[in-house]
Formats: structure tokens, sequence, C-alpha cells
């Protein structure tokens, strides 16, 4: 797993996020809520390797969409730069009603929407 900030992503098969060593029963949910938002912010820079070092380096690692990537954050990244070849195409990245739910010692279930607001010439709305 890759340290970021004090934690780590972690997606496994079901597409659940893993948040290693920041959630617990009793912590606050500040700190996913932060890596969320500097995850949004590194997208939004158009900082791809910033944007996937929240995520494990590992072969369980997914992508989720229209597609499956499987085969951690390099393949994860590779799909990123060929589906957004322009800063055009990534757009503004924004994240709402973000909820994070402890579930044991170390994980916690993050669920969320995101916008992906992009003009005409990055690809329209994503």
């Amino acid at each position: 797993m890759l340290p970021h900030r004090g934690g780590r992503i972690r997606q496994d098969s079901a597409g659940y996020g893993h948040f290693d060593e920041l959630a617990s029963s009793g912590e606050d949910a500040a700190p996913i809520r932060t890596m969320m938002k500097d995850s949004a912010d590194a997208w939004n820079r158009g900082d791809l390797p910033a944007f996937a070092a929240y995520y494990d380096d590992s072969p369980e690692t997914a992508f989720m969409g229209k597609e499956i990537v499987r085969g951690g954050v390099g393949s994860i990244l590779e799909r990123y730069r060929k589906a957004c070849k322009t800063r055009q195409a990534m757009g503004k990245l924004t994240l709402s009603e973000i909820e994070v739910r402890p579930l044991a010692a170390g994980l916690a279930l993050v669920a969320g929407k995101f916008e992906l607001e992009r003009t005409p010439v990055g690809g329209g709305p994503a």
C-alpha cells in the first residue's frame, strides 16, 4: 500500500474503498474527508499521479466505471491518460454528499456524489 498523508485507499472486489489507518469506530471522519478533498484538488490541477497516489498499488485494485480496469495504480493511470488526453478532457471534479461510515478498526465505507464539469471541447458533462 502507498502511504499518503497518513492513510491509503484500497478498493476491494466489490468496489468498496477501504481507508487503512484512518478510520475506526471511534475516530473522526475528518482525515478521510481531507483525503477525498486532496484527491479532487490533485485532479483539478491535472496531477494524475497525485490523484492516483491515494490508491493501493496492488493487483487487486480496480477502477470501476464504464469498464473495469484491474492491475493497480499503473493500470488505472493508463486508463485515465487515454480517457483524459487534455486538461479540458479532465474538466473540474467536484465531490459532494460525502458520507463516511466506520465499519471496523481501519475500515470505513465512503459514499458520495461526483460531478465532472467539462466544456464541449473537453467532452461535455460526465
